[in-house]
């Protein structure tokens, strides 16, 4: 490769990731313009993006994406002229011509020499800035009817070959923290032939590289890790068009803008997340007058929230609509010869809401654009596991659904207790433990039975369902000594209170998360490996998980 072709290279990956910055900016503001149509800040912001794509498109030799931009910025500039109507079927092309060209960016980004087909797209940009005039209801394209053929879905391309625009000022730090660690390792260098008497100096430079680390490994974390709130925004846009679609009133809410995951999974999790709450229109919400007749309002709801709970990262989203009817479900499947009758009349409630994520289920009889063709929810449920998540339903018959996904945070940084087990040490996230008491062998006298298998002790007033993580971990069959020694506990008031016994709280540290082994990452209750601080390792725990379902390890006797 030549000077100039390696010039030209270099150019083009420069403009195409300034491009999909820029054009990350479409989905905010084409939900701002549809909510003001009349907003000519946001007119004037497109106009510049599609300007900008323009010029530099053609600089760098890519004409398709040049031309397109081209015609977008005139019917943008004819809109915001009053020369083509101001109404919603116009918005919705030009949000199609958007989404256009930003799939168009995407595609050259793993495929610079791809041909793309625009031509159809930039003729009927010109015909309409042209004849200034509205367009046949019939002819409003909408961002998911575009032709596979122009555009192709190249996300899992574009997560092997990422790039990340980084701030100057990160990238100084790194370089002047890695300088002075080199210092500071000079110091340990110079000491170590004579440590006693280097002995203060050894102690104020082990100290000065703690704080070093810890402030590097902070930023080095920073540097791929993004917020919530651009996810949201393209997860907003696709409830409004399946809104649309569906002549559904939605409204759309979420919360915890500001958790932050690395920006590689927050891509992975674009396709299934767009799913989710399309499916939450769709087959969740009925229609207004159906919402009426309930005694509901007619506006249904699409809740997303994303937080950070037990050292992984959770998302939910929720609907206030029908919910999840067991036994249509179990029909279904057996229409679909997905199960046998005999199965499914042996099915709980909890095992027929796995069967949507059945391939070839789907509980519409006809197909439409957004469903009934019995492919989604199996391969939302595919790229949550090869994320090594998991995906959970809660459902209420006539009140509506959560599903909830389950992430480990990878490389995530957390402070964490170290507890012993019988002779095996496991990490808690100290943001699962309200508070560490020991109970007295005097407070097993108010142990009160509240049922089988289900005892609980009061602790100041306050009853804790009591749990035994030797039980619970199976590690050793060995009764405690309740009433000679005090007992370690970990209290919670998570979802219920309840005491979790241990046998030695070891300490406090930074924890840092790895993957699990494949022969281990299937126990309930495991999150995630790490490396304790005498380098053997050791597993992250979450308590609710492990206590959930199994009655057998509350403690039910004093003996046990």
């Amino acid at each position: 490769m030549s000077d100039d072709e390696e010039f030209l290279k270099e150019l083009r990956e420069g403009f195409l990731q300034e491009s999909i910055d820029l054009l990350g900016r479409v989905e905010g503001l084409s939900l701002q313009l549809e909510k003001n149509p009349e907003n000519i800040e946001v007119f004037e912001e497109l106009t510049r993006l599609a300007h900008n794509l323009k010029g530099s498109g053609k600089a760098v030799g890519f004409v398709e994406i040049a031309t397109l931009a081209h015609g977008v910025e005139d019917y943008i500039l004819a809109i915001k002229h009053k020369s083509i109507p101001n109404i919603p079927e116009n918005l919705s092309f030009l949000f199609h011509c958007l989404d256009t060209l930003k799939k168009s960016v995407e595609v050259l980004s793993v495929h610079p020499t791809q041909a793309l087909q625009h031509e159809s797209l930039v003729r009927e940009l010109e015909n309409r800035v042209q004849s200034a005039s509205s367009p046949p209801a019939h002819l409003a394209i909408h961002p998911e009817h575009a032709d596979p053929r122009e555009v192709s879905p190249v996300k899992a391309s574009r997560l092997e070959n990422a790039s990340f625009r980084v701030p100057k000022a990160k990238l100084d730090f790194l370089l002047e923290a890695f300088g002075e660690q080199v210092i500071l390792q000079s110091v340990l260098d110079q000491c170590k032939d004579d440590l006693v008497n280097h002995r203060d100096l050894l102690i104020k430079t082990i100290a000065q590289m703690n704080k070093l680390t810890l402030e590097l490994q902070n930023h080095a974390l920073s540097l791929t890790m993004v917020n919530m709130k651009i996810t949201f925004t393209k997860l907003e846009r696709a409830v409004r068009d399946a809104a649309n679609l569906c002549k559904k009133e939605v409204d759309f809410t979420c919360g915890g803008e500001t958790t932050e995951i690395d920006k590689t999974m927050i891509e992975a999790l674009s396709d299934p997340l767009t799913h989710m709450v399309r499916n939450a229109v769709d087959h969740g919400l009925e229609d207004p007058h159906q919402r009426v007749q309930l005694g509901k309002s007619s506006l249904g709801r699409v809740h997303v929230e994303a937080k950070r709970v037990g050292g992984q990262f959770w998302l939910e989203v929720s609907d206030d609509g029908r919910g999840l009817d067991p036994e249509k479900l179990r029909r279904k499947a057996i229409e679909r010869g997905i199960v046998s009758p005999e199965k499914a009349s042996q099915m709980s409630d909890s095992e027929s809401y796995r069967l949507i994520f059945s391939n070839g289920f789907s509980t519409k009889d006809t197909v439409s654009e957004i469903s009934g063709r019995g492919v989604g929810m199996n391969v939302v449920e595919e790229s949550i596991q090869r994320l090594k998540g998991q995906v959970e339903l809660e459902s209420r018959l006539g009140r509506g659904m959560t599903i909830r996904i389950k992430l480990p945070l990878t490389l995530a940084i957390f402070n964490g207790a170290v507890v012993r087990v019988d002779r095996t040490r496991f990490v808690i996230p100290n943001s699962d433990i309200d508070e560490i008491s020991r109970i007295r062998s005097a407070d097993w006298s108010s142990w009160v039975t509240t049922g089988k298998n289900r005892s609980t002790i009061r602790i100041r007033n306050e009853l804790f369902d009591v749990i035994d993580l030797r039980r619970c971990l199976s590690r050793t069959t060995h009764s405690r000594d309740f009433d000679s020694k005090d007992v370690p506990a970990l209290l919670t008031r998570k979802n219920g209170n309840r005491a979790y016994l241990i046998d030695e709280i070891i300490g406090v540290q930074k924890i840092v998360q790895k993957p699990l082994s494949d022969e281990i990452k299937s126990r309930r209750g495991y999150v995630a490996a790490t490396l304790l601080g005498d380098g053997t390792p050791g597993i992250v725990l979450n308590l609710g998980d492990l206590a959930d379902g199994y009655s057998d390890f509350l403690v039910n006797s004093r003996a046990a």
